[in-house]
């Protein structure tokens, strides 16, 4: 590929993106019956929704949290409010993104540069990696860390995931199909096996 097509690419990369992302939602709600769906009286209760929107807060800060102190024993001396802060910006960035790598690559790279005080120094240089975060091989070795840190999080963070199915198939499976609670037990066993 010419360097004159990768600047086009990489200049049209965030519309491309967008209009990915615009596309694939209408392809989701295209099939919805949506008169039907506002004639259908639906009964939603103000407690389920803010107990929903505490619960998403709780495992926000909980991953934060996970996040913050695995950056911190690899040696990183941001604060953990900070790596909670991050960890919320990254949700926020993966909003707008068809995938979960921009958050996470964002802060991989901004929690490599938080200090004690829980602010992001050296912005310079910080500007400069976010700007060529897809040369990670050519990165200095702090910063392959916090990526490493990172990819640990979502690792644990997925097994956390799949163990929480598998307890919710355990209790409850037998009404989704008869093999149901069966796979609750199998995947259980695989996530713990796999944590061993």
């Amino acid at each position: 590929m010419s360097a004159s097509w990768k600047t086009v690419l990489k200049k049209s990369w965030p519309t491309i993106r967008i209009i990915l992302s615009i596309a694939l939602l209408w392809k989701a709600t295209s099939g919805i019956d949506w008169k039907t769906l506002f004639e259908s009286e639906l009964q939603l209760e103000a407690k389920w929704l803010i107990a929903g929107a505490l619960c998403i807060t709780a495992a926000f800060v909980c991953g934060g949290l996970r996040w913050g102190l695995f950056m911190r024993r690899a040696g990183f001396q941001g604060s953990l409010p900070g790596y909670i802060g991050l960890y919320f910006s990254g949700g926020l960035i993966n909003q707008g993104l068809p995938s979960t790598l921009g958050g996470d690559s964002y802060r991989a790279i901004a929690g490599t540069h938080l200090t004690r005080s829980g602010q992001i120094g050296q912005q310079h240089e910080l500007t400069k990696e976010l700007s060529h975060a897809e040369e990670l091989a050519k990165q200095n070795p702090k910063l392959r860390l916090g990526f490493a840190m990172t990819l640990l999080d979502r690792v644990v963070g997925l097994m956390g995931n799949n163990i929480l199915g598998g307890i919710g198939l355990v209790l409850g499976g037998a009404t989704l199909a008869s093999w149901g609670t069966e796979l609750g037990y199998w995947v259980l066993a695989l996530m713990m096996g796999g944590g061993v």
